[in-house]
């Protein structure tokens, strides 16, 4: 799969893969950094990783001195989206740790399924990502068409 990732986000993933199994923690990429992984053109500025719940804490611990948002349980109106989330700064990339996300659909909250993953090599590590079925879910419940619709062309074209 050919990626526009750039390399300190590619150092910034080498970095957590290791510290993160060593602390035993799982985790899913999402976003740019795995639409990119997928082969789409999508600019990569972030990284975004979802965790359970359990292990927010130790995350916490972990970036203390990079935290630029603390996790907190948010709920945002605009976007029909409910979540923990932190962000952290480290090296120049910015690294945005979500769990138990929802979205509100047809006025019912929607928990994101994080059961459907894939895992792929890149780089000597074993990543875990969200299908792009459940990215394209997740772009679309985020209102976010254009990426979505970038999404269903990919998907799309998988299949032929």
């Amino acid at each position: 799969m050919k990626h526009h990732i750039p390399t300190k986000n590619i150092i910034m993933l080498q970095h957590i893969n290791t510290l993160f199994c060593d602390e035993k923690i799982d985790w899913i990429l999402s976003g740019s950094t795995a639409l990119a992984l997928y082969g789409l053109d999508v600019e990569v500025h972030d990284i975004d990783l979802i965790v359970q719940k359990k292990d927010l804490d130790k995350i916490s611990k972990l970036f203390e001195k990079y935290t630029t948002r603390q996790i907190m349980y948010l709920q945002s109106d605009e976007v029909k989206m409910r979540s923990y989330w932190g962000t952290y700064m480290i090296d120049g990339v910015e690294l945005d740790i979500i769990s138990e996300i929802e979205h509100k659909v047809d006025d019912v909250w929607k928990t994101l399924d994080v059961d459907t993953t894939i895992e792929i090599e890149f780089e000597g590590m074993k990543i875990k990502m969200l299908t792009l079925e459940a990215e394209h879910e997740e772009y679309t419940a985020l209102g976010r068409i254009e990426k979505a619709n970038k999404i269903s062309r990919a998907m799309t074209a998988e299949k032929i």
